[in-house]
């Protein structure tokens, strides 16, 4: 796993903790494991473990919403019917 590749969670919250300003703890970390990645802290979160995933990783069904600067011909949006309805 990523977190386990970038040091493991005392090192990604710690990491992500000093990028937002906001104390993320090793517990909330391990939540959002399981739950998934706030938005907010997607990109943090991709920084913290060297872009061994990405947002698209994080958030496999709207990123293209919330990044759309991030759609290109490498790397297409999801579902592009959602887009023209």
């Amino acid at each position: 796993m990523a977190v386990d590749a970038a040091g493991g969670p005392a090192a990604v919250a710690s990491t992500i903790t000093r990028l937002t300003g906001r104390d993320i703890s090793i517990q909330r970390l391990c939540n959002w494991m399981t739950r998934g990645v706030p938005v907010e802290f997607c990109r943090p979160f991709v920084e913290a473990v060297d872009g061994l995933v990405s947002v698209a990783d994080l958030r496999p069904h709207d990123w293209d919403l919330i990044w759309p600067e991030l759609v290109d011909v490498d790397h297409p949006a999801p579902n592009p019917e959602r887009s023209e309805a």
